[in-house]
């Protein structure tokens, strides 16, 4: 009898655990989740040097910057996003944190959707007409 209420619990608490995590406000396509940036390109323009793992996270409308600092320390920057057609519009609101240095990001930003799945991700932002960042992220 204890050990059947006992399992009975466990297959509750994992299908709850399963439930919780939803995409809030609905759909939002593949970007919803958490994307490591593996690399930054540069065409015409040198790219930031990255400085530990940096983590993209997309949920309902807010984007979550976040930077592995080491030793269990995160930095975090939070902002919005809206996709329009083939384009990411970020949007960094003045009273909070910016977008990290090494991504060469500003406040708003426009970035190109090149590829995006539910493995792979890649944008580019033009900081200049002349210039290019290219950034390539896997999903975490």
């Amino acid at each position: 009898m204890k050990k059947t209420f006992l399992l009975t619990l466990l297959f509750l608490s994992l299908l709850m655990t399963l439930g919780s995590c939803t995409q809030n406000g609905g759909y939002i396509g593949d970007i919803f989740g958490r994307w490591h940036l593996t690399r930054i390109e540069g065409e015409n323009i040198e790219p930031p040097i990255q400085h530990g793992d940096i983590f993209w996270a997309f949920q309902t409308d807010v984007i979550k910057m976040q930077r592995d600092n080491g030793l269990h320390s995160f930095s975090v920057a939070f902002g919005m996003f809206k996709i329009d057609g083939d384009m990411l519009y970020l949007d960094f609101p003045e009273e909070g944190q910016p977008p990290f240095a090494e991504t060469g990001l500003d406040r708003v930003s426009e970035l190109h959707i090149r590829k995006m799945n539910n493995k792979e991700m890649v944008l580019l932002y033009n900081p200049l007409p002349d210039e290019c960042l290219i950034y390539y992220f896997r999903k975490w």
